[in-house]
C-alpha cells in the first residue's frame, strides 16, 4: 500500500499513477459506455475470505459484463469446479431515474481461481436472480433493515453462509454518486456489493439460495443448482 504525503493532490496522485501504469501495462483501451442494455455492471465493495487477486484501483469498481449472463433459470451449468457464489442485491434500471430502479436478489458467481489472474474474467459467469421485484422507492425507508441472506446446501436445518444487512453496503444513492452513475443507466443491472461469509472459505458446492427480507418478513428468494462438466 502506498502511503500520500500530506498536501498531496488527489490529481497529482492520479496523474503519476496513470503515467506508471502506462508505463508498465502501455496506454488504456477505449472504455466501453456504461449503461447499456447490453451490459450488466457489476460493483465489488469489498474484498473477503481468500480474494488473492490483483486489487482494484478503486473501491466500489465497475466490471462490465455483458448482460446475457443476466438469467432467472434455477438449473445452471458451469465448467469450473472453482465457481462459487455470493449472494448481492440488484438494481435494475428502466430509466436513469433512482425512484423509477426495480431491487431484486442475486448471485454474483465468481470463478476463484481466475481471480488470482483477472477480477474480470473471474465475474464472467451466470448472474442469476429473483424472478419478484420490489421497487425501490417502497422499501427506501426500511433499506438499512433489510436483510441479505445465502445458503450453500439445502434442507431444514441448513446453516447460513451469509448473513448481514443492507446498512453495511453502501446506499443506493451513495454509490451511484462514488461511481459517478448518472445517466445511460437504462437497462442496466448493477450488483450492489455483498456481506463477508460465515465460514472461513469460499464453499464450492451444487446448491445457492439466497433472499432478501424486510423487518415486516417480505421476502425476494431466489435458489438453483448447479452442474460442474
Amino acid at each position: 500500500m502506498k502511503y500520500r504525503q500530506p498536501g498531496y493532490r488527489d490529481s497529482e496522485y492520479k496523474e503519476e499513477r496513470e503515467k506508471r501504469r502506462e508505463e508498465d501495462h502501455g496506454p488504456r483501451p477505449p472504455r466501453e459506455p456504461r449503461g447499456m442494455a447490453r451490459e450488466a455492471c457489476v460493483v465489488t465493495r469489498c474484498y473477503q475470505c481468500g480474494h488473492q487477486g490483483p486489487a482494484p484501483e478503486s473501491v466500489p469498481t465497475v466490471y462490465p459484463l455483458d448482460a446475457s449472463w443476466a438469467t432467472t433459470d434455477t438449473e445452471l451449468v458451469v465448467s469450473s469446479s472453482h465457481v462459487s457464489g455470493e449472494v448481492e442485491p440488484a438494481l435494475l434500471f428502466r430509466s436513469d431515474r433512482l425512484d423509477d430502479v426495480l431491487v431484486s436478489v442475486i448471485v454474483d458467481f465468481t470463478d476463484r481461481e481466475e481471480e488470482r489472474r483477472s477480477i474480470q474474467r473471474s465475474k464472467e459467469w451466470p448472474k442469476p436472480l429473483s424472478e419478484r421485484v420490489w421497487r425501490y422507492r417502497d422499501a427506501e425507508a426500511i433499506w438499512d433493515e433489510i436483510a441479505l441472506r445465502s445458503w450453500v446446501e439445502a434442507g431444514a436445518e441448513r446453516e447460513l453462509y451469509q448473513s448481514g444487512k443492507l446498512g453495511q453496503l453502501l446506499a443506493p444513492p451513495d454509490l451511484l454518486a462514488r461511481l459517478n452513475l448518472r445517466s445511460g443507466l437504462e437497462g442496466t443491472v448493477l450488483l450492489m456489493g455483498t456481506v463477508p461469509l460465515r465460514s472461513k472459505e469460499f464453499l464450492f458446492t451444487d446448491y445457492f439460495a439466497c433472499e432478501l427480507e424486510t423487518p415486516g418478513h417480505g421476502k425476494l428468494s431466489y435458489e438453483c443448482r448447479l452442474e460442474r462438466q
